[in-house]
């Protein structure tokens, strides 16, 4: 049975950047009969996993060398998915045009452009978006929804650095196609679509199909009574270990000791 000893680090946000180790809590003291069993839990308030995000419980005789004294495993993060779907050719108005964003709130678009020399769209959030992160489909000598797809499948993946944010899919070759985000955990704002003037929807639709979400408290617990732990020294810290495009932020951590 576990009974709460230390409120570690209460909230205020601490933001763990990539490819390193980041004390989340304060420093504590461990007295000797509660080195024997100890559990920390880690609360995230935002989370953009890549590659491998972990939690670790550190000890140090003197404060200023630390040691995992245990790890939890890798946070769970779920990846989001989006749907995007397009019409035959036919069905589209030039100007409609659609966007995404990505985990750290950078939108991305692309036009329609219907006969291969349509002007661009005129709309505000279309305007806001810098000229980087934004593009045209053209589809001039295109016909089904597949192809229409396609198009823009391309032009979004042509959209510097876009392909570092979202994979996209259309294998299934009929006007629909999936993108993917490849830092997961996040739940990201659903895909919009406007008309040139941002006056409507337009011809193009987009949806979530899966929100980006993560673990909430993952846990680390520590038993040296049992004998599978090495003891703790007398000082204690929590870290978040990140690597290679992860990053996230805690925004409390709690410590329990054996009652």
């Amino acid at each position: 049975m576990f009974r709460v000893r230390d409120f570690v680090k209460n909230s205020g946000g601490v933001a763990c950047a990539a490819s390193s180790t980041t004390a989340v809590s304060s420093v504590f003291n461990v007295a000797w009969q509660d080195a024997q069993a100890m559990k920390v839990a880690v609360k995230f308030s935002a989370m953009a996993e890549k590659t491998g995000i972990t939690v670790a419980l550190q000890s140090s005789p003197d404060g200023s060398t630390w040691a995992n004294a245990k790890s939890a495993s890798a946070v769970t993060t779920v990846a989001e998915v989006q749907t995007l779907t397009f019409p035959a050719k036919a069905s589209t108005t030039a100007g409609d045009y659609i966007v995404l964003t990505d985990y750290t709130g950078q939108k991305w678009a692309i036009a329609v452009n219907k006969s291969g020399a349509d002007a661009a769209p005129t709309g505000a959030v279309w305007a806001a978006i810098g000229a980087s992160y934004k593009g045209v489909a053209n589809i001039s000598g295109d016909t089904t929804a597949a192809q229409v797809a396609a198009r823009f499948e391309t032009a979004f993946n042509a959209l510097t650095g876009f392909t570092g944010v979202f994979t996209s899919d259309d294998t299934a070759a009929n006007g629909t196609m999936t993108m993917t985000a490849i830092h997961a955990g996040t739940n990201l704002t659903n895909p919009a679509t406007y008309t040139e003037n941002d006056g409507g929807a337009g011809s193009l639709a987009g949806v979530q199909t899966t929100a980006g979400s993560f673990t909430d408290l993952p846990e680390v617990v520590l038993n040296t009574a049992a004998g599978s732990d090495s003891p703790l020294w007398p000082k204690c810290r929590v870290v978040v270990i990140t690597t290679s495009g992860d990053s996230c932020t805690v925004s409390n951590v709690y410590a329990s000791t054996v009652a």
